[in-house]
């Protein structure tokens, strides 16, 4: 008898440490935000809030880029003034 409970409490002891092993901590560690890409999109105007709060993963990145795509969509003729027909002209 005293061996079977001797033996069930190693067991019981070995799978806890097996457990403990795999069990992740509640709180997961947020990197910082990129200032670079913060400052870079909100000097294109983006709403930084926004983004923080739908996709604030881009704004963990590094290196992310955005000074390189503005000048591609520059080059593509992307940006720049708005060419939209005024609403209360006539055709």
């Amino acid at each position: 008898m005293l061996r079977l409970i001797a033996t069930s409490l190693c067991l019981r002891c070995q799978s806890a440490a097996a457990l403990s092993l795999h069990i992740r901590p509640c709180a997961t560690l947020i990197p910082a935000e990129n200032q670079q890409t913060v400052e870079a999109l909100y000097d294109l105007s983006v709403d930084i809030q926004k983004v923080r709060k739908l996709n604030s993963w881009v704004l963990h990145q590094s290196p992310a880029y955005t000074k390189e795509v503005v000048d591609l969509l520059k080059d593509l003729g992307g940006l720049g003034p708005c060419h939209c027909p005024d609403p209360h002209s006539s055709p």
